[in-house]
């Protein structure tokens, strides 16, 4: 399937070319990819830490589709964890920054992981809401 390895490698330099070359907005995307293999590895703690590191990076861009983006990445991670009222607020804040700049709709990959999100998300609500 995915040598995640390997694509954890090849970001970590893409990471490190990135800051030579002082890409701002390349480190940030970087970051999050990097933080999306760690969570896809298992690695719950140093995936919170990359991808909250991209979104601050995305924050002081003022990179906000990068920015709803990097919301939805912590959605994942926070439903992963069983978190579903910190990803309903989350996923919350990613629909609301996406109709505020008049973003589209999230590509088709993302449109069915944010609706499973949403999923867990609502049936947080029902639970405890």
């Amino acid at each position: 399937m995915y040598d995640l390895t390997r694509a954890m490698s090849c970001y970590e330099e893409a990471l490190m070319l990135a800051r030579q070359a002082r890409r701002s907005e390349v480190e940030a995307c970087v970051l999050g990819d990097l933080g999306n293999v760690a969570r896809r590895q298992g690695n719950v703690t140093q995936a919170t830490v990359l991808l909250r590191q991209a979104l601050g990076l995305k924050r002081a861009l003022g990179a906000h589709r990068q920015i709803e983006i990097s919301l939805e990445d912590l959605v994942g991670l926070a439903a992963a964890e069983g978190q579903g009222e910190r990803a309903a607020c989350l996923l919350g804040a990613a629909t609301a920054l996406r109709a505020l700049i008049g973003a589209p709709q999230p590509i088709p990959k993302r449109t069915a992981r944010s609706r499973q999100w949403q999923g867990r998300g609502q049936r947080w609500v029902r639970r405890h809401g």
